[in-house]
């Protein structure tokens, strides 16, 4: 027979010992089953417990190396979560330097290195270690960022106001690939604990969706968070935007309610109202305080571009990769009013016959229709002209190499007439190709008019979405359209 090993030593003299302490009071079998297939006997209870000593004793004994668990440290609130002390042994994280921050509190930057948990996917947690400079203990932390590609930090944080800072790292939200959420660590009895907001909706950089969406887009509000002077705040659209697909409505400016972040004792992240309380959020990004009765502003909703042609008539447009040449001509099909015909770049002509049901016309501005990018096709608004304004609108927009007829879903339709229940609703393009309709909330047409923009939704149709409140001097001229 070989040498025992050292391990095997070890287990032995522990399981003799226990063995030692083990009495037969202690192996006096439970009641037996009222139509029991065996019974259970001591020896099989004993056989029980022993299977159970030899596993303690080897999680005990077994040496696991630099990636063991060792005992987390208890924290100092009950809501405070300690992260178990493990990865001492994993490979640092990929393209991430370390950080630098003043944990303690000393005045000096503790210097924090990320190490990444092996994973077939590079999805495990992220361990973070450093020694304070303070007193020259370790400290760390372990967090699940979804990667350990990478580790993104933000500037530091003293959100409790106590001198020491706290450390900010931000992550894809797992659930929402548009959605990038924060995370607060705080140096707790040597242990970098996560700062948990008592508010999840609003610690975040997206979306919420709020009610009033269809089928075919969501209403949403803009949420966002950012560092600035050593806190962090977050900010809530006070509007809310139509949204289609990865395509979002909103004015260039917008408004923006402001709370800041403040890290109590019990560990927990709490909004409190910012000062200032409401900012503008500019077309560059950057944030001013907002002016007394300030709302969000319109969308350029003018100048007109009435410019049309009508049968017999041509014009060429389009960028360079696109450029087409137009033409409304008389049709040949039974029914029809008259035929639009495009030219389109390599020679190739596309026919579609229009049944408009009065003096078809074609405006010389495509509408810009695209949602997700666009597509590459051409784009054209037809109009039956009812005296010298246009009434019923339909879109045509070159799908597939063909022209096809884009069918409207939703409550409304483009054109400029009036609805059943008797109020008017006005739609015109700007030279920008928006596509806008408005449509009064009574019907003696003073106002407020509810305004939509045309966009494409599924594979050929087009919804109106919503795009704000506004009113008019004269709704005949949409260049006289202001904040209600």
């Amino acid at each position: 027979m070989s040498t025992p090993t050292d391990l095997e030593r070890r287990v032995s003299e522990a399981l003799s010992a226990l063995a030692d302490q083990v009495q037969p009071e202690h192996l006096s079998p439970r009641a037996a089953p009222a139509a029991p297939a065996w019974r259970r006997t001591p020896l099989l209870v004993m056989a029980a417990a022993a299977s159970v000593v030899l596993a303690l004793v080897l999680t005990l004994v077994i040496d696991q190396g630099d990636d063991r668990v060792a005992p987390a440290p208890q924290p100092d609130r009950s809501d405070v979560v300690v992260p178990p002390d493990v990865g001492r042994a994993w490979d640092r994280v990929a393209d991430s330097g370390p950080a630098r921050l003043d944990l303690d509190g000393d005045g000096a930057d503790e210097k924090v290195s990320f190490l990444g948990e092996p994973s077939r996917e590079y999805d495990g947690r992220v361990r973070l270690q450093t020694t304070l400079s303070g007193d020259g203990a370790e400290a760390y932390g372990v967090v699940d960022l979804g990667t350990t590609v990478g580790v993104d930090t933000l500037e530091p944080i003293d959100a409790d106001g106590d001198g020491d800072e706290e450390m900010v790292l931000y992550y894809t939200d797992p659930t929402d690939p548009m959605t990038t959420l924060p995370m607060v660590l705080d140096l707790r009895d040597g242990v970098l604990v996560e700062a948990v907001p008592t508010d999840r909706e609003l610690f975040r950089r997206g979306s919420l969706e709020v009610e009033g969406g269809t089928e075919h887009y969501d209403m949403v509000r803009v949420v966002d968070y950012w560092i600035e002077g050593g806190a962090m705040f977050s900010g809530v659209s006070r509007g809310s935007f139509a949204s289609v697909g990865m395509s979002l409505f909103r004015p260039e400016e917008h408004i923006v309610d402001v709370v800041r972040w403040r890290l109590r004792e019990d560990g927990a992240l709490v909004p409190e109202p910012a000062d200032p309380s409401c900012v503008v959020v500019t077309a560059d990004g950057r944030r001013r305080a907002c002016s007394p009765g300030e709302v969000d502003p319109l969308p350029d909703v003018a100048p007109v571009a009435d410019e049309r042609i009508a049968v017999g008539s041509s014009f060429s447009a389009g960028p360079d990769y696109l450029r087409y040449r137009a033409v409304l001509e008389p049709s040949s099909t039974a029914g029809a009013d008259a035929e639009l015909v495009v030219t389109v770049r390599s020679g190739d002509q596309l026919r579609l016959p229009l049944r408009t049901g009065s003096e078809p016309r074609v405006f010389t501005t495509a509408p810009f229709i695209a949602t997700d990018g666009g597509f590459d096709g051409a784009t054209f608004l037809v109009a039956s002209e009812d005296g010298d304004e246009p009434g019923a609108m339909w879109v045509v927009a070159e799908l597939g190499g063909r022209l096809v007829q884009l069918d409207p879903v939703g409550p409304l339709q483009p054109g400029t007439g009036y609805l059943d229940d008797g109020r008017a609703q006005r739609t015109w393009l700007t030279p920008r190709g928006g596509l806008f309709t408005a449509v009064a909330d009574t019907a003696d047409e003073a106002g407020p008019w509810e305004l939509r923009s045309w966009v494409m939704v599924g594979d050929a149709q087009v919804t109106a979405v919503p795009r704000g409140t506004v009113c008019f001097t004269d709704p005949s001229d949409p260049g006289t359209a202001r904040a209600c």
